[in-house]
């Protein structure tokens, strides 16, 4: 039983973006796609989080802070004002 071999001609993209055989343009500003593995987009999925986690973390602690403040200069029996210079009720 012979076999055959199949030959399979890939069309690869040239740095302009464009097949060289002559077909349509696939990337007309020259860049390449980048094809990952599975591994490097788990990878790049939890820098992803870890960057969120700590943005939102810092959020959460300037805006905690702020409240420490707060509470801090009323029991220091600091008049608290507004940005217009008007003293600032309890309230908030």
């Amino acid at each position: 039983m012979k076999e055959k071999k199949r030959t399979v001609e890939r069309e690869e993209e040239t740095e302009q973006g464009q097949n060289p055989k002559g077909g349509r343009r696939n990337d007309t500003r020259g860049q390449r796609r980048e094809r990952l593995g599975a591994k490097e987009k788990e990878e790049r999925k939890l820098i992803t989080q870890t960057i969120i986690v700590i943005i939102v973390t810092e959020s959460e602690a300037q805006e905690e802070e702020g409240i420490l403040r707060q509470m801090v200069t009323r029991e220091k029996g600091r008049v608290l004002r507004n940005r217009d210079g008007r003293k600032k009720e309890d309230g908030f």
